[in-house]
């Protein structure tokens, strides 16, 4: 009954459902400009220093504003100012700019221990260059530092079996200064927060990871590979807060938590078998399974967005020229019809949503050069 309803309500409606709304805009530009160079030094027959450097300079600006519209007349005195804040309906408008000069750069010793055997120790240090927040939440934070990498990595590169076969294997341990991730922070003096992109302080990742490939014969080849990751935040206590649990506020601690998707466990494995017919035929198979272990794929680590383990069967069968000018196979991804994930999210309003990996899916390929 509109009697019931105060004027001012149905006034603020009315024009709600008409033209009453926020606008808003943002704009960047970026500039880049690199040198970059690198350099082999032979110190001995068994031992190579390698060295590479770059210097990226990069200037970016933008700006944002956000404004209240109306075509016919309507305003927001309509509005209480804690209306107007809560529904983000003030005025704002800033501009961002940045300039930023880095160097990064690598260095590797590599020694033979045999003809057939490297080792090698490495040592590279990268950066991911700063930005800008050109959003309503970014207004006091606008410049987003650059992350900063030191990676160093140890490792093993090797034949045997006359060259029939190789290994290869590493050690690996990367920290990132700055890491740039959403944030979320409470407006003081309120119960309101703001999220934006910023700068946390320390990411580290390690681990190990190696491959073998041996040809059985001629026509025979098995391969695999084995990964071990342990990726953590080291330090982020300003993370959103996952949706199932803001109730207990808006903010969570993720610090010594496992970086979102991530699987700790990946490995593989692949047989190809090959066949002559004649001197001009060849027919051909090849099967792989790839495998990972469970991982979240939530910035906030929902235990709504955790991805089960799952792995997937690929084959394929074909024919062709000796000389690869033709080439006819058929083939099937997922051929066990595994059910999976891509990723998983929930939302404070209890939509649990998900991307289902592609079912079986088969079809034939047809490759012709000239």
């Amino acid at each position: 009954n509109p009697a019931t309803v105060p004027a001012a309500t149905i006034s603020l409606i009315d024009r709600a459902l008409t033209d009453l709304e926020t606008q808003g805009y943002s704009n960047s530009k970026t500039k880049s400009y690199a040198a970059f160079g690198q350099v082999d030094w032979q110190i001995s027959d068994p031992l190579t220093l390698t060295v590479g450097l770059r210097y990226t300079h990069e200037d970016k600006e933008g700006e944002f504003r956000r404004y209240l519209a109306s075509d016919s007349g309507g305003d927001r005195s309509l509005l209480t100012p804690a209306q107007q804040a809560a529904y983000q309906v003030n005025d704002l408008a800033y501009t961002a700019a940045v300039k930023a000069d880095a160097v990064s750069g690598l260095a590797t010793l590599a020694y033979k221990v045999a003809p057939d055997v490297l080792l090698y120790g490495s040592y590279a240090r990268g950066n991911k260059s700063g930005g800008l927040n050109i959003t309503a939440g970014g207004i006091n934070r606008p410049v987003v530092d650059p992350e900063k990498v030191n990676a160093f990595e140890l490792g093993l590169k090797s034949q045997f079996l006359d060259g029939k076969a190789t290994f290869n294997a590493a050690a690996f341990l990367t920290e990132i200064k700055d890491y740039q991730a959403n944030v979320t922070e409470q407006v003081p003096g309120t119960t309101q927060t703001v999220q934006y992109i910023a700068s946390i302080p320390k990411v580290r990742s390690k681990g190990i990871e190696a491959d073998l490939n041996i040809a059985l014969s001629e026509w025979v080849n098995l391969g695999g590979s084995v990964a071990y990751t342990d990726a953590k935040f080291v330090s982020f206590t300003n993370s959103p807060q996952a949706p199932e649990r803001s109730n207990e506020g808006a903010i969570q601690d993720l610090s010594g938590r496992r970086l979102p998707g991530v699987p700790k466990f990946a490995y593989s494995a692949n047989l190809d078998v090959a066949q002559p017919l004649g001197e001009n035929l060849e027919i051909y198979s090849r099967a792989d399974w790839n495998y990972r272990s469970s991982y979240n794929g939530t910035p906030t680590l929902s235990a709504y967005g955790r991805i089960p383990a799952y792995g997937l069967l690929n084959a394929r069968l074909g024919i062709r020229t000796a000389d690869g000018q033709l080439d006819l196979s058929f083939w099937a991804r997922n051929l066990l019809d595994k059910q999976y994930y891509v990723n998983r999210s929930a939302n404070t309003f209890g939509l649990l949503t998900g991307t289902p990996g592609d079912p079986r899916t088969a079809g034939a390929t047809l490759r012709v050069k000239w």
